[in-house]
């Protein structure tokens, strides 16, 4: 219900959004309601299960119900409702402010009250509506801005399209207010695919526990917003998704850690394969560790290959290190002076002996090796010999070049 504050502002209860009849002027009403069996006020229902303590839920699955059956399903149609009733109130041609008032209406929903400027310490405010969101994982999937501090590209087109409509609702141009709401209703799927992408991933990841049962049961709660209009167009794929995730069944629709992570790469290939179908621009979903919205690519969870990397990149650095040290140790021998090389004698037998200590005097095997040439029967004029015994060595022939 709403009423008024007591400071005076007014006010309106999240359960009048999820079960007001205004909602019928949304064109995808009839889609979601036929969706969840024909339940006219489905998002209230799901989210009173979540408060039910006596339902089958346990403690994390009641939160994520609660929370994200009001940040995704609630504030999204109550978005539209908005839009389309400014859209009504510039062709019924009244009080020419009421398109104006609706259509920032619509704004405020987008935005939410805790979004912006904190004036005690200078810092920014995170809000937890759609336009939260598409901060929140702007840096996962690549589409952050610095132009706004913690915006994205996302935001910034839809701020550009709010005021486009504020302006057309002002001087009722009813087409061009149509045109902007048509806009921005693709702008505001763009966070719910990157958030049930996002942690569907993260729960792919995971093993089983606490952890990964947040992130599968947000990415759930997220998907469940876009299920109606993913089962319009495919509707085995919505099926998939659905009881992959459903709270009902085994995670990821498996029991086994195999399956479940395949499952999981599955849900978001399906995602992935509706985006153009859902009139969404994939250059504003982005890019993340293992999802490319516009080429379709899915891949494993880049954080399962993190040991690996590791492993390449130790290894690099140890082989790297051991060709410094070789190279080191091979340039320090070169460098030896005269007296630390090995020195070598020739034996009786031609080989070069290594030596550990300076020629010695008293090692008479030089002194035999010359006498036995002396008295070898080499003749006269044979190479090698000085056959004058002058010392001239004149009668030596030596061999011509080459």
């Amino acid at each position: 219900s709403s009423g008024l504050a007591a400071d005076g502002t007014s006010s309106i209860s999240l359960q009048s959004l999820a079960i007001g009849s205004g909602r019928s002027v949304v064109p995808e009403y009839n889609t979601h309601v036929q969706y969840y069996g024909s339940d006219n006020n489905y998002a209230d229902t799901i989210i009173t299960q979540g408060l039910d303590p006596s339902s089958d839920f346990n403690e994390i699955q009641r939160r994520e119900i609660v929370v994200g059956g009001a940040q995704y399903m609630v504030m999204y149609m109550a978005v539209l409702q908005a839009m389309y009733e400014s859209i009504a109130a510039c062709k019924a041609g009244g009080r020419q402010d009421a398109a104006a008032l609706s259509w920032d209406k619509a704004a405020a929903y987008i935005v939410g009250s805790l979004e912006g400027v904190v004036e005690e310490n200078y810092s920014v405010r995170p809000g937890v509506f759609l336009w939260g969101l598409g901060k929140k994982y702007c840096t996962e999937f690549g589409t952050c801005r610095n132009i706004v501090t913690g915006s994205s590209l996302v935001n910034e087109e839809i701020l550009s399209i709010l005021y486009t409509g504020r302006g057309a609702a002002s001087v009722q141009s009813c087409e061009a207010l149509e045109k902007a709401a048509q806009e921005l209703t693709s702008l505001i799927r763009v966070a719910l695919f990157q958030t049930s992408l996002s942690e569907v991933a993260k729960a792919g990841g995971e093993s089983d526990g606490p952890l990964r049962e947040i992130h599968a049961a947000r990415g759930f709660m997220a998907a469940r917003a876009l299920l109606p209009l993913i089962s319009k167009e495919n509707r085995d794929d919505a099926n998939f998704i659905s009881s992959a995730l459903d709270f009902e069944g085994p995670l990821f629709g498996a029991f086994g850690e195999t399956e479940k992570r395949e499952n999981a790469l599955t849900v978001q290939r399906d995602l992935v394969n509706n985006i153009d179908d859902l009139d969404v621009d994939c250059s504003l979903v982005g890019t993340s560790n293992n999802v490319d919205a516009c080429s379709g690519e899915v891949t494993a969870n880049s954080r399962n290959r993190v040991p690996i990397v590791i492993g390449i990149l130790l290894g690099a650095i140890f082989g790297g290190s051991l060709a410094v040290i070789l190279f080191m140790f091979q340039s320090r021998k070169n460098e030896k002076g005269p007296e630390e090389q090995a020195k070598f004698i020739r034996n009786t037998q031609g080989v070069l002996d290594d030596a550990q200590s300076d020629f010695d005097p008293s090692d008479n095997r030089a002194q035999v090796a010359t006498d036995e040439l002396e008295h070898s029967d080499a003749a006269p004029g044979d190479g090698g010999v000085d056959a004058n015994g002058d010392g001239s060595f004149s009668d030596v022939h030596l061999p011509e070049p080459v």
